[in-house]
């Protein structure tokens, strides 16, 4: 069994300084994401230092946040100026039912147990409104970076992470859990900065070679190779 207190422990001031920032391949992708389908207001479950809320809010969207460490929620809302985010568990929501356009967790899932994770995209289903959507990033657990680097896979560093998946694994999953219109593939600005796993610096790449690669890596299935993937989808509802 996982000794959770023994696990909580480890998100101190240290857990969340080294975790101080946000990709900006990601954060691309989601405004990318959200500006295409009209989305406006967001959750960010498992906020951390609301990194991603603040660029959210600095870009015209809507959002809000939550965590349930002391320590994170009190970062985002010194870093964002105001109270946007709350003290709360992924498996319990302090928001209304049709609250939200948009769900994310941003490498969350992999912190909780199973039968959490399964109440957790019941309460997103539950928070967003009709026709909303979710989008989640997590360690990739079939990505080929596992097999080469074996016990030394970044996703096995972290103490705190309990369960792993893949593309395929959480697509079922958000399908018994009535999300539709899984999503893997993402378009993203190749002029941003670039900080990510592979042992080359894009940014000095002629801008034609440096725009294939970022395509390739995100907006085709060769973005399931790398060491996390991002997948999206949205809530199905009776009528659709």
């Amino acid at each position: 069994m996982v000794d959770h207190q023994k696990i909580k422990k480890y998100y101190d001031k240290g857990y969340f300084e080294i975790r101080d920032h946000i990709s900006p391949p990601l954060v691309s992708a989601l405004e990318i994401f959200m500006k295409e389908r009209n989305l406006k207001k967001v959750l960010d479950v498992g906020c951390g230092t609301g990194q991603a809320i603040k660029f959210l809010n600095d870009h015209g969207f809507s959002g809000q946040g939550c965590d349930i460490s002391k320590i994170a929620v009190d970062k985002a809302n010194k870093l964002n100026k105001k109270n946007v985010a709350k003290i709360a568990s992924a498996d319990n929501l302090p928001y209304q039912s049709n609250n939200f356009d948009l769900v994310i967790a941003l490498s969350v899932i992999e912190h909780l147990s199973a039968k959490i994770t399964k109440k957790f995209l019941q309460e997103a289903y539950r928070v967003l409104k009709k026709n909303g959507y979710i989008f989640i990033v997590t360690p990739n657990f079939s990505t080929p970076i596992r097999y080469l680097q074996g016990s030394h896979w970044f996703g096995y560093s972290d103490p705190t992470h309990l369960n792993f998946y893949t593309p395929h694994s959480l697509a079922s999953l958000l399908k018994k859990e009535q999300f539709k219109k899984i999503k893997l593939y993402f378009r993203v600005d190749s002029n941003v900065s670039f900080d990510w796993e592979l042992p080359i610096n894009l940014n000095k790449l002629p801008k034609f070679i440096r725009s294939s690669i970022v395509f390739l890596l995100f907006s085709t299935p060769f973005s399931l190779i790398r060491n996390s993937f991002w997948i999206a989808a949205q809530k199905k509802t009776i009528d659709n």
